[in-house]
């Protein structure tokens, strides 16, 4: 037992690991970029890099590989073996400690990333203000009543996926009926009863047939059957959609004296402060209708104090741990009463500044090395003069 697990140790500290782990990467990359073409960028990235294992099809041949996320794992432990452990101590080697210190951190930052970061969008016309953001990719059902300082229940995209397979059933505690999810889509459209679409059911004289899901996973719109069960028996049908394209998309349930709201929309995360967009900017290639650039400003209100920011598509806000990106802007062919509005990413990220510190330690560590190496250099050639 100890010899194997001498040679377990061996192997997961050896050069010839981290070549293996490489080429990996570099397989996975290869063939998750192809993947986009069929499956898109999210359902590429989720399959390929953020997974444990992928099944990767090959004609009617189903092969399996060890994802980007295990891929990195493994290649971390490599590093602490074989780049701490079982290296050489020694003065002279303090650079290379360095760099590895780096490239872990490098490492770390990614893995946090992962498991701990949000990113979203907020579109904002001029004049709006937002004080949270929204998903690109997941959704929620929203139960609210809409008086002031009304908490909000909201039903996550778990509980959506698991109505996509069976009737679920949500007693909320504060909310005087109960919530029967009857049947949940990905992607839906809503068509209007006189189009006479068979073995579909209507209800509130439309249909929500489903379609598949669109290559790119932020273009999907879902919609669900609901019935809504009252404490005092009465029952009602009706349906939500992710778009308001044809009626409000939160629906408005009169219960007793109160008026409760649903609302199928993507998932919101709260930010530390408010952001409005007060004016915004593009600038055009000559002779085109192409953006050359575009640009924002915006007042971020934290507590009563107001702060004026310009960002810009490589300028960004950061602030409390959040990154505003200038991302987008809309409409793209205005009318002449047309108000413009602004576009941008959020993130969430710890370890927003991780990779920027690893750069330092990697350049610190290179430069001690090399400088190391040249001052033994000159040692030797003045004693051979």
């Amino acid at each position: 037992m100890k010899s194997m697990l001498h040679k377990l140790w061996n192997v997961l500290g050896s050069v010839k690991l981290v070549v293996v782990l490489l080429l990996l990467l570099a397989l996975l990359t290869y063939i998750g970029t192809l993947a986009q073409i069929e499956h898109g960028l999210y359902e590429s990235q989720r399959r390929y890099f953020d997974s444990w294992y992928v099944l990767h099809q090959v004609r009617d041949l189903r092969i399996p590989l060890p994802g980007g996320q295990a891929v990195m794992v493994v290649l971390f432990f490599n590093l602490v073996v074989g780049g701490f452990i079982r290296i050489r101590h020694t003065w002279r080697l303090l650079g290379i400690y360095i760099v590895h210190s780096g490239i872990a951190l490098l490492l770390l930052a990614g893995f946090v990333k992962l498991k701990y970061s949000d990113d979203g969008y907020i579109a904002l016309y001029e004049g709006d203000s937002a004080n949270f953001f929204e998903s690109h990719h997941n959704w929620e059902l929203a139960i609210s009543k809409p008086s002031p300082n009304a908490q909000e229940i909201v039903i996550g995209e778990t509980v959506l996926a698991q109505a996509a397979q069976q009737r679920v059933a949500l007693q909320v505690s504060g909310v005087p009926f109960e919530v029967v999810i009857d049947a949940y889509a990905q992607n839906v459209r809503p068509k209007p009863v006189s189009e006479n679409v068979d073995d579909a059911e209507v209800v509130e004289g439309f249909s929500l047939l489903a379609v598949a899901p669109a290559v790119e996973k932020e273009h999907d719109v879902p919609g669900a059957y609901l019935t809504v069960r009252e404490n005092g028996g009465a029952e009602r049908r009706l349906f939500v959609w992710g778009s308001s394209m044809l009626m409000p998309r939160a629906r408005s349930i009169p219960v007793g004296d109160e008026t409760w709201t649903i609302d199928l929309r993507k998932r919101r995360f709260p930010l530390p402060f408010t952001v409005r967009l007060d004016d915004f900017r593009k600038e055009d290639h000559p002779g085109m209708s192409m953006a050359k650039s575009y640009e924002s400003d915006i007042t971020q209100r934290v507590g009563r104090d107001d702060r004026r920011i310009e960002i810009k598509m490589n300028e960004p806000l950061r602030d409390r741990g959040y990154v505003l990106f200038q991302s987008g802007w809309g409409p793209q062919t205005p009318g002449p009463h047309s108000k413009y509005y602004s576009i941008f990413a959020v993130v969430r990220n710890p370890s927003d500044y991780w990779p920027l510190w690893s750069c330092v330690i990697i350049g610190l560590g290179l430069l001690v090395h090399f400088g190391q190496k040249l001052w033994r250099y000159v040692q030797r050639e003045a004693r051979v003069a």
